[in-house]
């Protein structure tokens, strides 16, 4: 995929890995920091829609920033349900471009999740 005139391997740059696994408690925390550093509203579904898809749980959610609304969903390491590994964007099937709008709020949320990692070291 092209944006601006740079290349972007999509599944990639929809995923934001964490270089430390976080509990879920902790998740749900760095997800309330990314609300309120991008200034974004987040709906974050409650413990009661964790869900089990191939050993994986997942809490889900809906950011609203700059108009744009995307689902991501929080990825744990497999057969470890309270271990979160990283953030994916919801990509949607057969898509192949993404508006820089879109990509701006990948970017902006990429960017609060590298500042709440760096200052929990």
């Amino acid at each position: 995929v092209t944006i601006k005139g740079l290349e972007y391997n999509l599944p990639e740059k929809a995923k934001i890995k964490f270089p430390r696994v976080l509990d879920i408690e902790e998740a749900k925390r760095l997800i309330d920091f990314i609300a309120s550093k991008s200034g974004g509203d987040i709906e974050r579904l409650a413990s009661e829609d964790l869900i089990k898809k191939n050993w994986c749980y997942s809490l889900v959610g809906t950011i609203y920033l700059n108009g744009i609304y995307q689902d991501f969903r929080l990825i744990s390491k497999e057969g470890q349900d309270s271990i979160t590994t990283s953030l994916e964007f919801e990509l949607i099937s057969g898509l192949k471009e993404y508006n820089p709008e879109t990509i701006a709020v990948w970017d902006t949320v990429r960017e609060a999740v590298e500042e709440y990692l760096t200052q929990k070291r």
